[in-house]
């Protein structure tokens, strides 16, 4: 579990607009997960054994994380890196 501490997000990987789209991508994609309850069609991977379709929270959706720090390859070689050209 993480720390208050270490929910922070450091944005050092991304410029300003990708960190925005990814951002409003993921929390779009939780809203729809928590209205439908299934990930089919969005953008995620996996996580020890969770399907992550917001990468900037945990996998409990209880504070922020940097997802490269946090998720680290699963995360790099996601579709959401492939979404703003870094892949």
């Amino acid at each position: 579990m993480l720390k208050d501490d270490d929910c922070v997000v450091l944005r050092k990987f991304f410029n300003e607009s990708d960190y925005r789209v990814l951002s409003k991508i993921g929390e779009l994609q939780e809203k729809i997960m928590n209205l439908t309850g299934d990930t089919e069609g969005l953008i995620s991977f996996k996580h020890n054994d969770t399907e992550v379709v917001n990468p900037f929270v945990d996998e409990i959706s209880s504070c922020e994380v940097d997802p490269v720090a946090y998720y680290k390859d699963n995360f790099l070689k996601s579709g959401f890196m492939a979404y703003v050209g870094k892949i």
